[in-house]
């Protein structure tokens, strides 16, 4: 089955060269394609290094392709979290955690729909979705590590702004990298090298 992982990982990196293709999620044009394929590469060759599968590369791939996109245009396409969920789907059909799947993928969505709600919207969906998605994969408790090291992060980035005075305290901030940084940690976490 790793031959199918490493042509859907060489897909992605074709449909990237396309530049904004369609199905690359990008609205606008922008100088992200090339960064974003270097973080790929020396990223796949370091987990490959380290003895990850061609599934862990897929899910590092899609973190990265999103925390680009969501970087330069405060948005998380729809393909990729739903991507995300079919590569979650495969991995449980494979493990058997379908349980422990389901209840953390849901207590995350209610946890982060519940912050969209109480923020109007300074959470953006797009981020509950990928949350929701990063815990179908990572399941519980790496997800707990994953989204700690996230909004830590996130929250002393945005302190350092503010303190900057880059944004103000109405201002908002792509929560999506941070979402990606923290899949990250929950990967490793899961998956000791």
């Amino acid at each position: 089955m790793s031959g199918v992982f490493q042509w859907v990982l060489w897909f992605l990196g074709i449909g990237l060269l396309g530049a904004l293709s369609p199905w690359w999620g990008a609205t606008r044009p922008r100088n992200i394609v090339g960064p974003t394929l270097l973080a790929i590469a020396v990223l796949t060759g370091i987990a490959k290094r380290f003895g990850f599968g061609w599934p862990d590369l897929i899910f590092l791939a899609v973190l990265i392709i999103v925390a680009a996109i969501d970087a330069d245009e405060r948005i998380i396409p729809n393909r990729w979290v739903v991507g995300l969920l079919a590569l979650g789907i495969y991995l449980h059909s494979l493990e058997g955690h379908w349980l422990n799947a389901v209840l953390t993928a849901g207590g995350t969505g209610l946890f982060f729909g519940l912050a969209h709600v109480l923020t109007r919207g300074g959470l953006g969906f797009g981020d509950v979705k990928l949350a929701l998605a990063e815990a179908w994969i990572l399941g519980y408790p790496a997800i707990v590590l994953g989204l700690t090291v996230g909004l830590l992060t996130a929250a002393v980035v945005s302190l350092g702004l503010l303190a900057f005075r880059r944004v103000t305290v109405k201002s908002t901030i792509p929560f999506g990298p941070f979402l990606a940084l923290g899949g990250l940690v929950g990967l490793l976490a899961i998956r000791p090298f």
